[in-house]
């Protein structure tokens, strides 16, 4: 449990917690801890969201299939949480496929533990309302991203937001070139191609996963136009 709660101390939806009072909130909640491997499915679409989860070790990605190509809308690492949204809305189903990035441990809670916290503790049900929140922003700069035509402004508006949200100047790809192509609805050779030409231009500096923002006025620009 020492290890659990060390996570959840650096959790968004304990914020403001002690670890002393996240091991007394977990004597009371109804959990538990389930190992995945790689590509297993946590939660499925036409699941009713009987759990809410927490990242404590490897990454998930929740995916929404179309009936053309699956599409990734969230990434989620150590310590954060997912399938609270899906727990307070009308569909009373998953939104979306919870699969198994990187091979895993998540914290599992219960509808009821989450429903019996969220009553009687204020802090937690505060931290709750902001992660929701933080989901809405998430979604509406996707649908942003989605909205541009050209594979070259998806580029820049996902480094940029990307870059500007953590106030760095480099990001790992989480995955594969390939999955940052699903997560920008585009081809893997078209995102490649762009790539290079972004760097031959000398705006981006790319090193095995890992790609540095060397021009970010230029980037700028191209979001404009």
């Amino acid at each position: 449990m020492h290890n659990i709660i060390n996570i959840l101390h650096n959790c968004l939806l304990f914020k403001g917690k002690t670890k002393e009072e996240i091991k007394n909130i977990l004597l009371r909640l109804n959990y538990k801890v389930q190992k995945y491997k790689k590509n297993e499915l946590i939660f499925r679409v036409d699941q009713a969201p009987a759990y809410m989860g927490i990242v404590l070790k490897g990454i998930v990605e929740l995916k929404s299939t179309t009936s053309k190509r699956v599409i990734s809308i969230f990434y989620r690492e150590k310590g954060d949480v997912f399938g609270e949204t899906d727990m307070f809305s009308d569909s009373g189903t998953y939104h979306c496929d919870i699969v198994v990035n990187k091979s895993c441990d998540i914290l599992l809670i219960s509808k009821s533990s989450v429903l019996e916290i969220l009553c009687s503790d204020y802090v937690i049900n505060s931290n709750l309302l902001k992660l929701l929140a933080n989901n809405i922003v998430h979604l509406s700069k996707k649908l942003e991203l989605y909205s541009f035509s050209s594979i070259r402004r998806k580029i820049a508006f996902c480094l940029l937001y990307n870059t500007e949200k953590h106030d760095i100047d480099s990001i790992d790809l989480i995955d594969s070139k390939a999955s940052w192509a699903e997560h920008l609805n585009v081809s893997r050779t078209s995102l490649c191609r762009e790539l290079k030409y972004l760097c031959d231009l000398g705006v981006l500096q790319i090193t095995n996963s890992n790609i540095k923002v060397l021009d970010r006025m230029t980037l700028e620009k191209i979001c404009e136009e």
